[in-house]
């Protein structure tokens, strides 16, 4: 997006910067933990993406068919827009 005034570019970024640090913060403290997932959409091969009860994005790793399942999965870190995990048998 463009903004004429270079005062209120700035004011944006700081806020989108501000915004991913809050949400980067939040998303450490589901590091290590088992969350339930309803998965939504394969991503690329073999990678699916879905919600958890807390609406936070996941993201893992499965060659299975979870399109609308709700499975639980083990934060393992944190993505560019999201959580990282893997599934649990």
């Amino acid at each position: 997006m463009a903004y004429a005034d270079p005062a209120r570019r700035l004011r944006v970024h700081k806020f989108e910067d501000d915004a991913l640090i809050g949400s980067h913060q939040e998303w450490r403290g589901f590091v290590g933990r088992d969350v339930a997932v309803l998965w939504e959409k394969q991503t690329a091969p073999d990678v699916w993406e879905g919600l958890t009860d807390t609406y936070q994005r996941v993201r893992a790793s499965s060659s299975a068919d979870l399109y609308n399942q709700i499975g639980i999965a083990r934060v393992s870190g944190l993505g560019a827009d999201g959580l990282e995990a893997e599934i649990l048998p």
